[in-house]
């Protein structure tokens, strides 16, 4: 069962550091769904179709928006904590086995909105990537709170 982390127990909140691609993604198809459900009202007559598409169309936006805005990484002492809009990750420190800089994760929970940040493998075969504003310092953290952690450097191309 997870531990309910109070806001008394965080140390440290960082960021997600954004892509421009990211958010042209992002916020480019929130704008056109938001468009087409404007356009069906101004340009069609009503219809029973607009009683299931314009709810999801707008749940769609929201969840774009608030993936875009609230994405961040919570540090106490003994976990960390990813949030991506409604999305949300908990894991004990003590449980972080590797870190990979720069590897992008392509399958799996990605709470990170640029493509250079860390992989972060917890328990026997979990990962999650993150793309901190300042990975470094929580790099840093991580380690104080668990020096186990292996650190994989990233593979420099040639």
């Amino acid at each position: 069962m997870n531990k309910i982390i109070s806001n008394s127990e965080v140390t440290a909140i960082y960021r997600s550091r954004k892509a421009i691609s990211t958010g042209v993604i992002s916020l480019g198809l929130s704008g056109l769904l938001a468009g087409i459900i404007v356009a069906d009202y101004i340009f069609l007559d009503f219809n029973y179709f607009r009683l299931f598409f314009h709810p999801l169309l707008l749940f769609v936006i929201w969840l774009l928006l608030s993936s875009w805005y609230k994405t961040f990484y919570k540090l106490t002492q003994t976990h960390l904590i990813c949030r991506s809009g409604i999305f949300y990750a908990s894991i004990e420190i003590a449980r972080i086995k590797k870190i990979y800089i720069d590897k992008y994760l392509w399958v799996g929970f990605k709470p990170g909105l640029a493509w250079n940040g860390i992989t972060i493998k917890y328990r026997l075969s979990s990962e999650i990537y993150i793309s901190p504003e300042n990975q470094d310092d929580l790099i840093a953290r991580l380690l104080e709170l668990n020096p186990k952690i292996e650190i994989v450097p990233a593979v420099s191309k040639k």
